[in-house]
């Protein structure tokens, strides 16, 4: 829906103030901002779902983000079948940091609201770039209650299938390059006199 780094990406930077390119400004406290809509369909006899619950319900979700260098602020707003007698709420808050171009750590804090059930979540973690294709991760979570009490410990790995066997450059297109070219085509169709070039 907006995207406050887009006009940042096209603008150049400016080559005689470091300080004009990496002072904090107000705007960076703008984030990117992203909607999501989606529907719950459930169907047949489901033992898990809530008596009297509807077939078809909505879900909205809002995602913000906000890139202050290495770290990005991750902010995701969820409705999830409001318009039911039990909607849930959801707020999921998550903040990363690129230690150097290998290590990257991540915080992150869930917040659960629901007459059905509701918690609090804790989460860190890290990941680490073995090579340009090969990472690893891991992460720890905790949550803030005892009914029930919980905990989860993962590790991942990941492998990215590089297809690309040489770097491909794709040239920009130059508005006033096409202006010209367009302009010495015009001139080229009409004579001297005001009439038109028939060849």
């Amino acid at each position: 829906m907006y995207d406050p780094y887009k006009k940042d990406y096209l603008e150049k930077p400016n080559l005689y103030s470091w300080k004009a390119n990496n002072s904090f400004n107000w705007g960076d406290l703008i984030p990117a901002v992203s909607v999501y809509a989606g529907a719950n369909l459930l169907f047949g006899d489901n033992p898990y779902m809530v008596p009297n619950e509807s077939s078809i319900s909505p879900q909205l979700g809002v995602y913000t983000q906000n890139n202050w260098g290495k770290w990005v602020f991750v902010m995701n707003f969820i409705g999830d079948k409001f318009t039911s007698d039990f909607p849930t709420y959801m707020g999921i808050f998550t903040m990363t940091h690129g230690i150097n171009n290998q290590v990257s750590v991540f915080g992150e804090v869930q917040i659960i609201k629901s007459d059905i059930y509701s918690d609090d979540f804790a989460r860190i973690g890290g990941a680490y770039l073995f090579t340009k294709d090969l990472q690893l991760d891991a992460s720890a979570m905790m949550n803030f209650k005892d009914t029930p009490s919980r905990w989860e410990v993962t590790l991942g790995i990941s492998y990215r299938l590089d297809m690309h066997t040489e770097d491909e450059i794709i040239m920009e297109d130059n508005k006033k390059d096409k202006k010209e070219k367009k302009e010495k085509r015009n001139s080229e169709l009409v004579n001297p006199d005001g009439t038109m070039n028939e060849d």
